[in-house]
Order: C-alpha cells, then sequence, then structure tokens
C-alpha cells in the first residue's frame, strides 16, 4: 500500500536576494514564487538585505558577517521541522548553513545549488579543503548547467553521486518572434556585473576595432569596475558610440530596441542574460565557455561563439551581423525558438519534483 508523503517545507537561503547582484539571486526569487503554485510552502531567507512580507531577513550588514551562523541556528531551530529541506545558494550561506546546522542538531535535508563553473577557492588547497568540508554536508546538489555538474565533478569527484542538473530559466516576455527592423546604427547591447568575469574591458577593445562601422553600444549594469571602464571607453575614443545605462529595472525594453547582443565573459555556470536576449530575439556574440556555450550551442544557428580573450575574434563576429540584416533576422529567430527550453516554468516544475522526491 502506498503512503502518503509527510508535508514539508522549502526553506531557500541565500546571501541576498537583490537583482543587482546575479543569477543565483533571481533563481531563488523564481523559486519562491514559482513552488506555492505547485502546492509547496516555502520561505527565502538572506543573511542580509531588506525583510518584506515572503522574506526573512537576519539582518547582517554583509554576507560575510559571522554573527549569521548563530542566527541561522536559531531560525533552523525555530522554523525547520525535521521534514523539511533547506536549499542553499552562494557562498559564504552555503558554510554558514552546515554550521549553524550542526549547531542546531537540525534533521532536515541539506541541499546546496552550485551556480557556477569556477570561484577564487578552486585551484587552492585551501579551496579543496573548503569545499570538501561543505558539501560533504549536503544530501544533494543542484547543477544549473551540465558544465557547472561538470566543473565542480572535476574539483570535488568525491561528490560526483550527489550531483543533479536542474538547469537554470528564465522568465520568457516573448511568446512568438518579433523581426527587427534595418537600421542604419545597430545597438550592440551587454548586460551584466561591470566586474572581472564580464570581461568588459575587451567588449570596449573589440567595437574599437569595427572601424568605419556605424553602431551604438549599450552596458547595463553596475560595478567596482565602472570607473576604470569609463576610462578606456574614453581612451579608446568611443564616448560617443559606447553608453554605460547603470542598473536597468525594465532591462526587457532594451532587449527589444537592441540587435545585437554581446556576452563575453571569461567564466559562466549559465547565462541568464543571454537566454533573455535569444528570447527577444537576438542574435548572440557570447564567449566559447562551458554554460554559455551550452546554451548558445556550437551550431552557428543562434550565433558566434568566440574567444574572450581575443578582442579581434569578438570584433570580427560583430561586423559579421553589423553588416548583414538578414543574417540578424535568421540568427534571431533561431535563438528565439532556443530560448523556449529554458523557460522558468519548467525549471520550477522540476525543483518540486526534486523536492517530493527527496522529502
Amino acid at each position: 500500500m502506498a503512503t502518503e508523503s509527510k508535508p514539508f517545507r522549502v526553506h531557500l537561503v541565500c546571501n541576498d536576494i537583490s537583482l543587482k547582484m546575479g543569477g543565483a539571486q533571481r533563481l531563488v526569487r523564481d523559486l519562491h514564487d514559482g513552488l506555492s503554485s505547485r502546492g509547496i510552502e516555502s520561505t527565502s531567507v538572506v543573511v542580509w538585505g531588506e525583510k518584506t512580507a515572503s522574506t526573512v531577513s537576519l539582518g547582517k550588514k554583509n554576507p560575510y558577517s559571522f554573527g549569521a551562523i548563530l542566527s541561522l541556528r536559531a531560525y533552523l531551530r525555530s522554523e525547520c521541522g525535521d521534514n523539511d529541506i533547506v536549499h542553499v545558494h552562494l557562498f559564504p550561506a552555503l558554510l554558514f548553513v552546515v554550521i549553524a546546522a550542526h549547531l542546531a542538531q537540525f534533521k532536515g535535508t541539506l541541499v546546496a545549488t552550485e551556480h557556477n563553473t569556477t570561484n577564487r577557492r578552486r585551484g587552492t588547497l585551501w579551496g579543496k579543503a573548503m569545499d570538501w568540508f561543505i558539501y560533504s554536508k549536503y544530501r544533494h546538489i543542484v547543477c544549473i548547467s551540465q558544465a557547472t555538474k561538470k566543473s565542480l565533478s572535476q574539483w570535488q569527484p568525491r561528490f560526483s553521486s550527489r550531483l543533479k542538473v536542474i538547469n537554470n530559466g528564465v522568465s520568457l516576455e516573448e511568446s512568438k518572434f518579433r523581426p527587427r527592423e534595418f537600421k542604419n546604427e545597430p545597438t550592440i547591447l551587454s548586460v551584466g556585473r561591470l566586474s572581472k568575469q564580464k570581461n568588459y574591458e575587451n567588449a570596449l577593445r573589440a567595437v574599437s576595432l569595427l572601424g568605419s562601422a556605424k553602431f551604438h553600444y549599450q552596458i547595463a549594469g553596475t560595478g567596482i569596475l565602472e570607473r576604470d571602464l569609463k576610462a578606456l571607453r574614453d581612451e579608446l575614443n568611443m564616448k560617443a558610440s559606447v553608453q554605460f545605462c547603470g542598473f536597468v529595472t525594465q532591462i526587457h525594453d532594451l532587449l527589444r530596441n537592441a540587435d545585437i547582443f554581446l556576452m563575453p565573459s571569461r567564466w559562466e555556470g549559465f547565462g541568464l542574460a543571454a537566454v533573455e536576449a535569444m528570447n527577444a530575439g537576438l542574435p548572440v556574440v557570447a564567449s566559447d565557455v562551458p554554460g554559455l556555450a551550452e546554451i548558445v550551442g556550437n551550431s552557428g544557428d543562434v550565433g558566434f561563439l568566440v574567444d574572450p580573450e581575443k578582442p579581434v575574434e569578438i570584433s570580427s563576429a560583430l561586423n559579421s551581423l553589423l553588416i548583414d540584416h538578414k543574417l540578424r533576422l535568421r540568427m534571431g529567430e533561431c535563438a528565439f525558438r532556443r530560448s523556449r527550453d529554458f523557460s522558468v516554468e519548467t525549471m520550477v516544475t522540476k525543483h518540486a519534483h526534486f523536492y517530493r522526491s527527496i522529502a
């Protein structure tokens, strides 16, 4: 006779859920919003950031506050039952929850999500020991892409059997392909934090090599490299063509007005911004790195995969799209069709099935 499953609750723990910080924060938001419609109760818990009706904030000044351990211990003791699932995203929350769960004698299930193919701990002895300690305490580890699973398996092969891939998902705004009108000066768009990972210095060098081509280049995002990147733009005499848009809440408006999407990242676990651009019908020039290459594919239908450290190669791909409107349309339509494989609804549904299978 089949037994009735016991009720459980999912506690989504993350450093924060600010959309300015990255894709992990968006994933937590999407999961929290989508689980209730699938009959699963959830709470999001953040180390720092504002408390909302649906989010518990521990009220710390930054995500690296060790005081979060005691606050998490208190939360686990008071709010989490033995059947509950605590699903943790990002370091140092991954570490803090492990320690807090031990102190609280938490008997529920710990789940981690790996969001990237690399980080500052990879390749170091202390990082190897740290990650071994952390992941040894998580019963299941969700990876947001096959590339993320492969890289983590290579870094910590002992835990390969605990890894499960659930592709990241994006809220797809467009339900049908919308072809762009011809423009004399097409717009190239990039979206992401102004950080070393996103590689905007090589993007700026690439567009400076476009010569007489007419275009506008917009970069949406903020970060610690903003001053340096603006100085490089001015040094390359690109001030008239390159615009830093800052943090933009309505990214879709920029995507609708753009003609080409450029994502020259040095590494990516998935690439939410690329999927959003593809859904908007944009051909993509993206780095040939694990995670991004998995999304764009190597068939050449959706766009171009380029070496992120070679501005000449990036520039050549951009120029091919700038001079050929029909190529932009053909690739843009293929990109739109491929984006449908990465919907947030599919991601949430797969997480819901996963939670029920382990609760």
